[in-house]
């Protein structure tokens, strides 16, 4: 498993960016899977691009050639929205 950065509240919600390997640490536990951001092609521009659910404007937050490259952007950056909190 890469590196993964989550956060705990006190009321024991977990927040974390998903992976496979994360829902089996806590297999059997009520989960609750909300999105922060979405990958999408663009078929108007010709690339993929990353919004995050929290832009009401919707604004592109980063756009590459590829979805890896997309995906790879965008993990770093919730990673680090949550070692904020």
């Amino acid at each position: 498993m890469n590196e993964a950065t989550i956060h705990i509240e006190p009321d024991g919600k977990i927040y974390g960016v998903y992976s496979d390997d994360l829902a089996q640490a806590f297999q059997g536990c009520p989960m609750e899977i909300k999105r922060a951001s979405e990958v999408e092609f663009s078929m108007e521009h010709q690339q993929w691009e990353v919004h995050f659910l929290d832009d009401p404007a919707g604004h592109i937050a980063f756009a590459a050639d590829t979805r890896s490259a997309c995906i790879a952007w965008e993990v770093e950056q919730l990673n680090e929205r949550l070692a904020k909190l």
